[in-house]
């Protein structure tokens, strides 16, 4: 049985390589698509509302566009927003809550997003969508965003994947116990213990093992052995007793002189 349980552990730990590795992907894929997802909301936020502020901040001025920025925070619980100026890091100045050196892509005009974790912190994303108010200054949305629900989706999905894992694990491991254990583990159970029997001189051919596999194969030719091994020992045992038989008669001899003479001592 060591052998059955030796294929059975290494098809096992195959199972559960893959099933990591799956649930590795999976895991990376949905963490990666909430990312996307995030930062689209964020983008597609700002290019409904970079139009309608450039409008209102041209029509009727900073304070009307700022206070826009601030209804619609009112109204959106996912994401924040806040009118920053990308080129200050005066605090009365509404500057970007992130090192402006992480902004660059944002003065240039591009869309920047970044990530700031800290200790004990949730951690925020904050993306920068450039608007043109002002040819002297360059200004910016910052949509900020929790990863809050990211860390949260993420906790789920690794919890569900582990979940799914050792479901699949125990179901596959059952199942691949009772086939290979019918197959593979009582035949070679009885292949082991029948060739000790034959070394300890048992040569009845009482192997049954069922099926058209070299397990079933090799218990008939096992069987066949013992019943040429039984017809050998029987012929050596049956030459034996005909060239040393138990019982011999032998005939005794006597001892003769020539036929008619006798000899006779002479005397003086």
């Amino acid at each position: 049985m060591k052998l059955f349980y030796k294929i059975y552990l290494f098809l096992m730990a195959g199972i559960l390589l893959m099933l990591a590795i799956d649930g590795y992907l999976s895991f990376r894929s949905e963490v990666f698509q909430m990312n996307v997802d995030m930062q689209d909301d964020a983008v597609l936020m700002g290019r409904v509302l970079s139009g309608m502020i450039r409008h209102t901040w041209k029509k009727d001025g900073e304070a009307k566009a700022i206070e826009l920025i601030k209804g619609v925070n009112h109204t959106e619980n996912r994401i924040k927003l806040r009118w920053v100026w990308l080129e200050t890091s005066d605090k009365t100045n509404c500057p970007p809550k992130v090192r402006l050196e992480k902004v660059a892509g944002a003065i240039k005009g591009e869309i920047t997003t970044v990530k700031v974790e800290r200790n004990g912190d949730e951690g925020y994303q904050y993306t920068y969508f450039p608007v043109t108010v002002d040819s002297q200054r360059r200004g910016a949305l910052e949509l900020v965003q929790s990863l809050k629900q990211l860390k949260e989706h993420v906790h789920k999905t690794l919890k569900r994947a582990l979940i799914h894992a050792g479901l699949l694990l125990l179901v596959s491991g059952f199942l691949l116990y009772t086939l290979f254990n019918r197959l593979i583990g009582k035949p070679l159970n009885q292949l082991s213990e029948k060739a000790i029997r034959i070394g300890e001189g048992d040569l009845h051919p009482d192997l049954h093992i069922k099926g058209r596999d070299e397990l079933s194969n090799l218990a008939a030719a096992m069987n066949t052995m013992c019943e040429r091994l039984s017809t050998a020992q029987e012929a050596v045992r049956d030459g034996k007793q005909k060239t040393h038989p138990r019982h011999r008669t032998v005939a005794p001899r006597r001892a003769t002189g020539h036929t008619g003479n006798t000899f006779r001592r002479s005397g003086p």
